[in-house]
């Protein structure tokens, strides 16, 4: 995923534990995977997969990152207004 996205292995970890990432990582690692960002909006794993492909130990894993990537995305919005908001009140306090 790195190399496909031009990223290090570090920051691609960095990002699968809870962590944030930017907009455009995220982008990128969207585009990665072939898939658009509207469809991680409306779509869960389990609506792609066989209920026996569900069971091996790799799918869990891709599930459990899918996840989270959409997570990422849904809260990205959220953590850009926290973070110009604290950029506000930094240079007003200046």
């Amino acid at each position: 995923m790195a190399e496909s996205i031009n990223k290090t292995c570090p920051i691609i970890s960095h990002i699968e534990r809870p962590c944030s990432a930017t907009f455009n990582t995220l982008e990128k690692i969207i585009r990665g995977l072939g898939i658009e960002l509207s469809d991680l909006q409306n779509v869960s794993s389990k609506q792609i997969l066989s209920p026996s492909a569900l069971d091996s130990p790799e799918c869990r894993s891709l599930i459990c990152e899918n996840e989270l990537l959409v997570e990422l995305v849904k809260n990205q919005p959220v953590r850009m207004l926290y973070l110009k908001e604290d950029l506000k009140r930094r240079k007003e306090g200046f």
